[in-house]
């Protein structure tokens, strides 16, 4: 029987899903089994070429519904390199890969990286059909790959699958060669590392990172910051260090991220880079999502590994605490933290161990699929009403916004006449305000003739003469 697997996921490129995927398709090879990845070409594709993996250049699609002309295309992989077993790792590979598995009668395992709460909203929110889709996929599978507890109690709750169908294969790491023989320990803090794609989700992550790094160099003005990633938020990022830029390197994407990590000292970052930092004897603090989580150590690693090192599940740190635990670390601090998390990480989180392939579902998936075609054709219907209904909300939105446009109109028109009515009040005021200074001018001048008049008058009859004669 064939032992061919095809790997699929939206690009091999930096990030911890591809990370992890690299891993696993090297154990797998390792193992003997046939590797063939379909996604879009990335930093990695040439590395896994060279380790004798097939890499197929596809451009995977979200739409609202099957991509069955993508799916076509999947078919004709499967049966073209004799796939024996589908890995899906990604929500944008669904769509194509889930109706291409069912047609060609595929077992696929449904891989759940995900350790976002809402994320399946999102989704479904987004796409109508996929709250149906996922349903089916979900429960389809041969078997549901969790790097969590967390993200596997959030799948089935939300889809109803059978607890069997779960199986918790913690993030893990090919422990090769060079980081078996690492004795390269460091022996202070100064040198800082940050992995990270640089894009919305992360970018507080980074932010937080970044303002550790900050603190610490006010105090250890050696130190300096390196910083692996690429992604649509580079400028704000790099904005972000205007302050320390003679401080920092920007090194963009890169495939070699192990060995950059083995000439630094601390590496903040999040999930698998701080697996990836405990494994290359680093100092590892993680950034959390929104806030830091702290420095790893013997004490908490297993609960942080537990969630796939995001900090989730354990308590915010502040950045003082942070740069003080760092700044009095010493050398022997040092070597027994660095020691005690590789430990752990060979013994719990080596891909030698957490490998997975469903060695009891290789060939066919063994499915009814009119109960599929059934259900699909319900999910065509719903789209169809819902497409009727958007059509229909759409036009009655359209004669609202024309009735709503007349009426804005009309009281522009009516604010414009009542406009002019006021300037012509105005100016009719003016003209008053005018007329009535020039009446206070006359009036002005009348008094002061009345009274140079009364003065005249008063003196007549107060003479001497007028007395006499009108006495």
């Amino acid at each position: 029987m064939s032992k061919n697997i095809l790997i699929c996921l939206k690009k091999l490129d930096i990030g911890g899903i591809e990370t992890s995927v690299v891993n696993q398709a090297t154990e797998m090879l390792e193992r003997g089994y046939g590797v063939v990845i379909l996604s879009k070409r990335g930093i990695y594709t040439e590395k896994m070429v060279s380790k004798g993996a097939i890499c197929i250049d596809f451009d995977y699609e979200l739409t609202d519904g099957y991509d069955l002309k993508r799916a076509e295309i999947i078919e004709k992989i499967i049966n073209e390199y004799n796939i024996s077993q589908i890995h899906i790792h990604q929500f944008d590979c669904i769509t194509s890969c889930f109706p291409a598995a069912l047609n060609t009668n595929t077992p696929y395992v449904a891989f759940v990286h995900t350790g976002i709460m809402g994320t399946y909203d999102w989704f479904e929110d987004h796409f109508i059909s996929y709250k149906t889709i996922y349903n089916l996929y979900f429960n389809m599978a041969c078997k549901i790959v969790a790097i969590t507890e967390n993200a596997k109690n959030e799948n089935k709750s939300k889809y109803n699958v059978d607890e069997s169908k779960y199986i918790i294969v913690n993030n893990s790491i090919n422990f090769e060669k060079k980081l078996i023989e690492n004795n390269n320990i460091p022996e202070k803090i100064e040198n800082f590392l940050i992995v990270s794609r640089l894009a919305s989700e992360k970018v507080e992550s980074i932010k937080n990172a970044i303002n550790v790094f900050k603190m610490y160099y006010k105090t250890h003005s050696k130190s300096h910051l390196t910083i692996v990633g690429e992604g649509e938020k580079k400028e704000e990022i790099l904005n972000e260090m205007n302050d320390i830029k003679d401080s920092i390197s920007f090194l963009g994407a890169r495939d070699d991220v192990i060995d950059i990590m083995l000439k630094n000292d601390v590496v903040i970052a999040l999930d698998r880079c701080i697996l990836e930092a405990v494994a290359s004897k680093r100092i590892a603090v993680i950034s959390g999502y929104e806030n830091l989580r702290g420095i790893v150590t013997s004490e908490n690693i297993a609960k942080a590994a537990s969630d796939n090192f995001s900090g989730n599940n354990l308590k915010e740190v502040t950045i003082d605490n942070i740069v003080n635990e760092l700044s009095q670390l010493t050398k022997d601090d040092i070597k027994n933290i660095v020691h005690s998390n590789y430990e752990f990480a060979f013994n719990k989180l080596n891909s030698k161990k957490n490998i997975y392939v469903n060695e009891d579902c290789l060939g066919n998936l063994n499915i009814d699929k009119k109960i599929f075609f059934e259900n699909e054709q319900t999910l065509i219907e719903k789209i169809k009403k819902c497409e009727e209904q958007k059509e229909k909300i759409y036009s009655n939105s359209k004669e609202a916004q024309e009735y709503f446009m007349g009426q804005i109109k009309n009281r522009e028109n009516e604010i414009n006449a009542l406009k002019h009515e006021i300037d012509d009040l105005k100016h009719g005021l003016d003209e008053l305000k005018l007329l009535n200074k020039n009446y206070e001018q006359k009036i002005n001048v009348e008094y002061s003739d009345y009274y140079e008049i009364k003065e005249k008058l008063d003196k007549i009859t107060n003479s001497k003469i007028w007395k006499f004669f009108y006495n």
